[in-house]
């Protein structure tokens, strides 16, 4: 085809593509705004416009309304903190009923059995410093408490001598937290009582709220007793707002006094207890809060403009010029590189594809786009990490899935051929051992620079796809799925190959029934590639030693199976939150609420499995894959579970291959040490 024909052709599909969006492209030559103008209008009309909305109305807030909301802020901080005391003392007493209700401590309460027991009782909790049991008359029968508490407790119980409930009062600023006593009866009719002392460090911390001016206190109160206190002058809580507090079966607000030297002040009772919470501060505070406010506001619309500009600039460099380079290139591939751009970037860009696509179909071009020895057919999806395309191997004749994985391009080129060998390493490893619940590697190249790998083409989707749509999956599914992915790591941790990324996009379910585990070794080969400290895996999914910077092992995908089949037979994320710090925190502090209780008819064995898996300490996890296959096993002969494979019609997105979801973005949650800790 001579370079006259091809002009006429390029032409002719670009009148074609303008014929479809004539207006859009008259408004584009007629207004050219460029993208960086638009993209920078955009920023500050999200970013200053409520901002501008909100500092109008504090400036025309009256006397009234000032009070009016800092009342609010008071009313708000007095619920909060008579909720969090609720808590801790729903928390602490649910302890204590349980251990008052353990058959051990009522049948045998002076054995030695019963001595261990209130041992480990101290252990459990923290903040627990003392258990006591009595014969219900007064006299103790076996106490447990911490080393250096005697004198401490012995005190407590004086003073408390029969109450149910008993919170020493501590002054501002105390050295030792205050003790809290929960007195229960023991269970069965038992005359005996049990007492458990806990150092109520967090009841202390509820009084101390950040969000309040310095000039506002908060205090616990018990009757005329102000039990805690973030400061020591009971004047600064007027006589008329604790009668009101201390009377009140709802929470109230308001001014006492006049507004010279008056105070506003907010109560609120504390649930399971007869306590009350007040906050307090003066009025004329709340005219000190609005001008802070004000200049807060003002301070807040220049952050927002040099936001703006920032983001615009950072919009400039990793958006508008690469596609002001793309819309180059493929003027330039469709015939046009003589052409002026036509509107903005996006529009010159559609343009461009436009004739560039018209020019592919008619010649086919697609087949000739090649990676090493493998035809690419189609882009299936792109992450931070690389990209999967749809491809056909020529020389055995079978559909392959490309995976490129970009090692840094700042790395030097020994470094990245270094890497190159590993994965290939892994992949000839992988493939020594060949599984059926393993995507098998076929083949590791280089080409354009980029690090490609030829995997098994599975047709299916990934769990996660399929989680959008069945949020909650039968238990019958639910073993044979656990089954697959144990037997898989079974056979992995085998031949001393980690994964250290098991989440649900990186289980294939397939169309035929097969379930695949894929991404082995690159997520250890992403780390090799980035500094030392640096953690490569999913926040959520990795376990608690690894977020601690501690050493990796088997037991670490045992625990990410274990959160896998958790999300999967409840629909809840054992350690979810809505940021990554949440998750991460969750993930090193918070217990695991069993799965039986968010799913009561979950099988006795398969909950206890997964809080086995899930257990904080890798030690108490079952040792490797082996005993979590023996645990399904069983459970699979009894109840006959049958895996039921998805139909092409049944799952979100577009129907494809299942690599689409399991390789886009994998290794890309990576976190420092020093970000996580």
């Amino acid at each position: 085809m001579s370079t006259s024909e091809g002009d006429t052709r390029s032409q002719g599909a670009e009148r074609g593509a303008g014929k479809a969006s004539t207006l859009s492209l008259r408004l584009a030559r007629r207004w050219r705004i460029p993208l960086l103008w638009r993209v920078a209008l955009g920023l500050l009309a999200v970013g200053l416009l409520p901002l501008g909305i909100a500092a109008n109305r504090l400036i025309g807030l009256n006397s009234d309304a000032l009070e009016e909301q800092v009342l609010r802020t008071h009313i708000a901080t007095a619920r909060s903190a008579a909720d969090r005391v609720a808590s801790y003392l729903a928390g602490s007493r649910a302890l204590a009923d349980s251990a008052a209700a353990n058959p051990l401590f009522i049948d045998e309460p002076d054995s030695l059995a019963t001595a261990a027991g209130l041992r480990a009782l101290l252990d459990s909790r923290a903040d627990l410093l003392a258990v006591i049991l009595d014969n219900g008359a007064g006299a103790e029968v076996v106490r447990a408490q911490r080393s250096g508490a005697a004198a401490r407790v012995s005190e407590l119980l004086a003073a408390a001598a029969n109450a149910e409930l008993h919170l020493t009062p501590s002054p501002p600023n105390a050295a030792e937290p205050p003790l809290l006593l929960w007195r229960r009866p023991l269970g069965k009719g038992v005359p005996g009582r049990l007492a458990a002392v806990f150092e109520a460090e967090d009841l202390a911390a509820a009084m101390r709220p950040l969000e309040m001016d310095d000039q506002a206190h908060l205090a616990l109160f018990a009757d005329e007793v102000a039990l805690l206190s973030d400061v020591a002058e009971l004047g600064e809580f007027p006589e008329e707002a604790r009668r009101q507090g201390r009377s009140a079966s709802l929470w109230g607000a308001g001014r006492f006094g006049d507004r010279a030297d008056g105070r506003l002040v907010a109560y609120s009772p504390v649930e399971g207890a007869p306590w009350f919470v007040i906050s307090s501060q003066p009025v004329a505070v709340a005219e000190a809060v609005a001008a802070r406010m004000r200049r807060e506001a003002v301070l807040s619309i220049l952050f927002a403009l040099l936001l703006a500009s920032a983001l615009s600039a950072i919009a400039y460099a990793s958006v508008i010029r690469p596609l002001r380079a793309i819309a180059q290139a493929q003027r330039r591939l469709a015939g046009r590189s003589a052409a002026k751009p036509l509107g903005d970037e996006l529009t010159d860009l559609k343009v461009s594809l436009d004739a560039l696509e018209s020019r592919l179909k008619e010649r086919q071009e697609i087949g000739e786009v090649f990676l090493d020895r493998y035809r690419v057919i189609e882009l299936l999806g792109s992450g931070s990490m690389g990209s999967v395309f749809r491809g056909h191997d020529p020389v055995l004749n079978r559909p392959v899935a490309l995976k490129t994985v970009r090692l840094g391009a700042d790395l030097p080129a020994a470094q990245r051929q270094r890497l190159a060998q590993l994965l290939l390493k892994e992949a000839v490893t992988t493939a020594r051992f060949s599984h059926p619940n393993i995507v098998p590697v076929y083949d590791v190249v280089e080409a354009n620079g980029a690090t490609v790998m030829a995997l098994e083409f599975v047709a299916g989707v990934s769990l996660e796809q399929w989680l959008t749509t069945h949020p909650v999956i039968d238990q019958h599914q639910g073993v044979p799925l656990g089954l697959a992915v144990a037997r898989a790591l079974e056979a992995a941790h085998g031949h001393d190959i980690l994964h250290r990324d098991i989440k649900p996009g990186n289980i294939l379910l397939g169309y035929d029934g097969t379930i695949k585990v894929t991404d082995f070794g690159i997520a250890e080969t992403l780390a090799a590639a980035n500094q030392e400290g640096t953690i490569f895996g999913t926040p959520g999914y990795l376990p608690p030693e690894c977020l601690l910077g501690q050493e990796y092992d088997n037991r670490g995908d045992l625990f990410s199976l274990g959160v896998v089949l958790y999300r999967a037979l409840t629909g809840e994320h054992p350690f979810g939150g809505r940021t990554l710090h949440e998750r991460i925190t969750r993930t090193v502090h918070q217990a695991v609420t069993a799965p039986r209780l968010l799913r009561p008819d979950l099988w006795p064995e398969l909950d206890r499995l997964i809080l086995d898996l899930l257990h904080k300490d890798p030690a108490e996890r079952p040792a490797n894959a082996s005993q979590v296959v023996a645990a399904l096993e069983p459970l699979e002969r009894r109840e006959g579970t049958r895996w039921q494979a998805p139909r092409r019609d049944s799952h979100a997105g577009p129907v494809g291959p299942a690599t689409e979801a399991s390789a886009v973005g994998s290794g890309a949650s990576s976190r420092s040490l020093s970000s996580i800790r």
